[in-house]
């Protein structure tokens, strides 16, 4: 379990910082892909750790797409599956490698390669 600090008010200006993380300190790349589309080079090997999938194929998230997100779509949520990894997938836990405020840069930076939609009804959103 990880102590969930409060979501910085500022969260979506540490965006910038977050793409230095994923790129350099956190090495999401490697799985998630230089634009954070799933098609990382580590991505075609890898399989569940465990569990009733245990040795199958596993896609690493889109995180362009929040409907693949496995942990939530809130920055909480995000937050968490960054500092705890996600059980049974390859996807490691990085509260030990990254700071409190390197984890939420990256969040931050997660969260603006998937921003909310329009309300139904706007210009641009879907009917």
């Amino acid at each position: 379990k990880v102590d969930l600090p409060p979501v910085p008010a500022d969260l979506a200006s540490m965006a910038p910082q977050g793409q230095v993380v994923f790129m350099s300190g956190g090495a999401c790349f490697v799985c998630h892909g230089m634009q954070g589309k799933g098609d990382g080079p580590a991505a075609p090997g890898l399989v569940y750790v465990s569990g009733k999938h245990q040795g199958k194929k596993v896609s690493p998230a889109n995180l362009h797409r929040s409907d693949w997100f496995k942990g939530g779509r809130r920055p909480e949520d995000v937050f968490r599956a960054i500092s705890t990894g996600l059980d049974g997938t390859p996807m490691p836990g990085f509260a030990a490698s990254l700071s409190v405020e390197q984890r939420w840069s990256l969040t931050a930076f997660i969260m603006s390669l998937n921003p909310p939609a329009p309300p139904a009804g706007t210009p641009g959103a879907v009917p």
